[in-house]
């Protein structure tokens, strides 16, 4: 007995140094991004079943209360230690929601949602991760890959990028401003020296108010606006109406990067149904081309085929465009 003792304890050493082996770099990242959301006044929100539960409640408790040393309470909260809400939602909907209906209610942007689940497909906990990116709380994987690529741009270009993400202008107190107000007002607000100031790339998006803004530092001039527009255009707007404002967020970041260095803006994802779309409907067309000719009415075959043609243009330039943005002379607004 006493050798199986030890023998679980020396596996489960193991595990643990092997996990820190490999993933060091990536522990050391969430802790400074979570770090980040506390100082930035956002809370960590966390949930899973069973065991997962209990240590998602065991971090929670160490960030309420104290780990190492006395310090103020860092907001968390664990999921699954509200009993009445776990009930009354799993009775009054389904448990696939529990989590889910949580994370709709406690989380805003900016927040850290920490999903624990050792098989990695808990139907209740992957709806809440689902929830946590429809309502616009970055994941951990795009603010680690946002603070890389704003790090580097910075330390290699001397350009800085920040993002500022917001309810609304209104829940900011800010209810007659224009976005495009709020932003400048916020980019001169940003704690940098002159240099780094004029040359700065502010996105501010307003999830509630459905506008987003590309605001340019001085120095940028008039040069870039084409740029500012396919940034927003292509890139940020797109994503955004699917509802992945984590992924459009990190897309504008990338298209920043490319501004920085003069490079060619990266090519936005062809979405999956678009080609089979276009196959069928040349089909459809041809189909309708070849009956038509075979019964006589070639003028009328043709007259059918510039229509559909020209409607199908229209549509492959209007998502090629892919936003509705207007330029002026310090930045770019967009709207979804």
């Amino acid at each position: 007995m006493k050798e199986q003792v030890i023998k679980a304890f020396e596996e489960s050493a193991e595990v643990k140094r092997r996990f820190v082996r490999e993933h060091a770099d990536r522990i050391v990242e969430v802790a400074r991004l979570i770090a980040r959301a506390f100082k930035e006044g956002h809370k960590v929100l966390l949930f899973g079943n069973g065991g997962s539960s209990t240590d998602a409640s065991h971090i929670a408790a160490e960030f309420v209360g104290r780990y190492h040393r006395d310090r103020s309470p860092l907001p968390a909260i664990a999921l699954g230690a509200d009993m009445a809400a776990l009930t009354c939602i799993a009775n009054d909907y389904d448990y696939a929601e529990i989590f889910a209906r949580q994370v709709r209610a406690h989380g805003q942007k900016g927040d850290i949602a920490i999903a624990i689940s050792t098989s990695g497909n808990s139907p209740n906990v992957l709806k809440g991760v689902q929830v946590a990116r429809e309502i616009g709380l970055i994941t951990v994987e795009h603010r680690q890959e946002i603070d890389r690529l704003g790090a580097a741009l910075l330390k290699e270009t001397g350009y800085p990028v920040n993002v500022a993400t917001i309810r609304s202008l209104a829940a900011q107190k800010a209810a007659g401003y224009t976005i495009e107000r709020y932003a400048s007002e916020l980019l001169k607000a940003w704690n940098l020296g002159p240099d780094h100031l004029s040359h700065g790339m502010l996105l501010l998006v307003a999830e509630d108010d459905r506008q987003a803004r590309i605001q340019l530092g001085s120095a940028w001039g008039h040069a870039h606006d084409g740029r500012g527009s396919a940034i927003m255009d292509t890139l940020i707007l797109p994503a955004f109406r699917r509802g992945e404002f984590s992924q459009g967020i990190l897309d504008g970041v990338r298209g920043f990067d490319a501004l920085g260095r003069g490079l060619a803006l990266p090519t936005p994802p062809i979405p999956w149904w678009l080609i089979p779309a276009v196959a069928a409907a040349g089909l459809v067309l041809i189909g309708g081309v070849v009956s038509l000719s075979r019964s006589g009415r070639r003028g009328w075959a043709w007259a059918i085929a510039g229509f559909v043609g020209a409607i199908l243009l229209s549509r492959a330039i209007a998502w090629a465009r892919g936003g509705d943005s207007s330029a002026d002379e310090s930045g770019v607004t967009g709207k979804w």
